[in-house]
């Protein structure tokens, strides 16, 4: 999870730089729309496929960028979901040999039993 926390950072670091530089990206009040916040709210908007739509990428630089970051960042999530779920899985196993060493799932089949009949 701290590989995806400092992906999502460094994202907002290049789009920031490339998009939040910008003059043209100013608003009426005088605000940049792309903030280094911002620039981490749209890397994670992205990243999780909503893509709400309230900030996209306007110079042919950071839509390449955008490509890039899509493309790797998929990678990236997919590799975290499944050492998550394979640690999950390890974890599991290792509690049910536990349990049955400890002769816990014995006693709680015999409970279950007894309160069926």
């Amino acid at each position: 999870m701290a590989v995806i926390v400092v992906y999502l950072n460094m994202g907002g670091i290049i789009f920031w730089l490339l998009e939040g530089m910008q003059d043209e990206n100013y608003t009426a009040e005088g605000k940049k729309n792309w903030t280094y916040l911002n620039s981490v709210y749209f890397c994670a908007v992205t990243q999780t496929t909503i893509g709400y739509g309230d900030m996209f990428p306007t110079y042919w630089a950071s839509r390449l960028f955008n490509v890039f970051f899509i493309f790797t960042g998929l990678a990236l999530v997919g590799f975290a979901i499944g050492t998550l779920g394979s640690l999950v899985s390890s974890w599991s196993e290792l509690v049910a040999t536990d349990y049955i060493k400890k002769g816990l799932v014995d006693k709680g089949l015999s409970v279950c039993r007894s309160l069926a009949r």
